[in-house]
């Protein structure tokens, strides 16, 4: 009798992991493990503040789609975004088609949406499971969901023809829609400002939490310069170097003498063949500006990180200096067709 009620109990743990447990990692180069233990093979690893979506629990691992991790350096998941489907949609145990469906939730269901899969950035982690992140959008002015996904969200993230955000300058636009700290932006999708203007100018792109996209989207919302690409720091590196609204200033040395707010600091050819194509993008945009936004803040810069960040405010990093880190400055008028691409008034704090 009591082996019965072990197993119903480990029973009803397992579907109860299923049902909706997301863990956030604590440590920093978490072990993935094929068993739930120490002496089964490594296949992977995950890092501090990626989401996971549990299948279930063994003995104090936790198993994933991936493998098994130790619960030790778990939490459970907090500050979920509230995201809404905008199409009949299947929730799935991992991250791929080929995984087995736990649910399919109607069009316009509202769910908790964590942050993007570490593996494979265009599947989001929800409570409900792994879902493409393609059919998902965030939602906007706090609505219930129901068939439209909120009651005044649309597509433009709440647009009302009302300009509540000053975006006239490059440096004023990332400011607007930055959170406050570079740990704010850690995990998420960005603030409800950032989220609608990106959504707006780039429909339809995924990625959120990414260098290239956080300085894009203020450039080219700004009315500077509509051609400025997306992609990786390569191309944008290049598009620089070769556009003429764009005038090379010199390598960044941590002098910010050198540096005007706008400007932007990026990583060179010689620097991405030295650390085997790794680049990074951020935008100067000076304290005195961001203090407006954060009177307590000594940031400097705005930036976002691939599957790690969107864009915050934050200082700079001794990583910069000299090594081969590159300064554009814009030097064309703010007339741009995509300064109007959103007006509205999300909010750049939240």
């Amino acid at each position: 009798m009591r082996i019965v009620l072990l197993f119903i109990t480990l029973l009803i743990n397992a579907i109860f992991v299923l049902s909706g447990t997301v863990y956030k990692v604590t440590a920093g180069g978490l072990n993935i493990r094929s068993g739930p233990g120490v002496n089964n093979n490594k296949v992977g690893i995950l890092k501090k503040n990626q989401f996971i979506y549990a299948i279930s629990e063994t003995n104090g691992w936790v198993k994933f789609y991936k493998g098994y991790v130790s619960k030790k350096y778990l939490a459970s998941a907090t500050g979920a975004v509230k995201y809404v489907t905008n199409a009949n949609l299947n929730f799935r145990t991992g991250p791929s088609t080929n995984y087995k469906i736990i649910t399919t939730l109607k069009k316009g269901t509202v769910i908790n949406y964590y942050g993007r899969d570490p593996f494979t950035n265009s599947w989001a982690v929800t409570n409900r499971g792994y879902a493409s992140a393609s059919y998902l959008k965030k939602q906007i002015g706090g609505g219930t969901g129901g068939s439209t996904g909120g009651s005044t969200g649309g597509s433009t993230g709440g647009s009302t023809g009302k300009d509540c955000n000053n975006h006239s300058t490059i440096a004023e636009a990332a400011v607007a829609y930055a959170w406050g700290t570079l740990d704010k932006g850690k995990g998420n999708d960005g603030t409800k400002l950032y989220h609608a203007v990106k959504d707006a100018i780039f429909p339809g792109d995924i990625y959120y939490q990414s260098c290239d996209r956080g300085v894009a989207t203020a450039v080219r919302w700004s009315g500077a310069d509509d051609s400025f690409p997306v992609g990786d720091t390569t191309t944008q590196d290049n598009y620089l170097k070769n556009s003429s609204k764009w005038t090379f200033i010199g390598t960044y040395d941590q002098n910010y003498s050198k540096l005007k707010p706008g400007d932007i600091v990026i990583t060179s050819k010689q620097r991405r063949i030295k650390y085997k194509g790794h680049g990074h993008i951020v935008l100067y945009v000076g304290n005195a500006l961001i203090k407006k936004k954060y009177p307590n803040s000594s940031a400097e810069f705005v930036s976002a990180s691939y599957q790690e960040r969107s864009p915050g405010c934050g200082q700079n990093k001794s990583s910069f200096k000299g090594d081969g880190y590159h300064i554009y400055r814009y030097n064309g008028n703010y007339n741009g067709s995509q300064k109007n691409k959103y007006k509205g008034c999300a909010s750049g704090t939240s």
